[in-house]
């Protein structure tokens, strides 16, 4: 009797972790961190295009961040040119500067386009403790290197 009890705990135990765990990953990225918009001004070339960046930070993380610079073809797909990649703390409290430029959020990376039409794509990898990795992925909208 003693022996059906333990396995029958243990049966419920398990099953409940298995659920909790199934609950998490239902969670978005979004519950950490929300991007609205990535907006990247148009630029001559040799400069840096000024950027303006709309989000929220709910919770604490730490993230592995990507940003993908993609050129748009004459038939409008787009193509990958380059990428950079970092990783950052983030808290509710960060705040990002008011005027800042496409160097600043690819630091130390340079994206140096050439003449064109392109936009960006940035994704963010959440790692917090107790979560699995979430990912927020935003694009820009088109910008031109005159």
């Amino acid at each position: 009797m003693m022996i059906r009890r333990l396995k029958s705990a243990l049966v419920w135990l398990v099953g409940g972790a298995v659920a909790f765990n199934a609950g998490l990953q239902l969670i978005p990225g979004e519950a950490f961190m929300t991007v609205r918009n990535i907006y990247v001004a148009d630029a001559w070339y040799g400069q840096t295009p000024v950027m303006q960046v709309s989000r929220t930070i709910r919770k604490a993380f730490w993230a592995e961040w990507s940003v993908e610079l993609e050129e748009r073809t004459e038939l409008g797909q787009y193509i990958f040119v380059a990428k950079a990649a970092g990783s950052n703390s983030y808290t509710p409290e960060s705040k990002l500067p008011k005027a800042f430029t496409l160097d600043w959020w690819t630091f130390p990376t340079q994206l140096r386009p050439a003449r064109g039409v392109y936009r960006i794509e940035t994704c963010w990898e959440i790692r917090t403790q107790g979560f699995p990795v979430k990912e927020v992925c935003k694009h820009s909208n088109d910008f031109r290197i005159k």
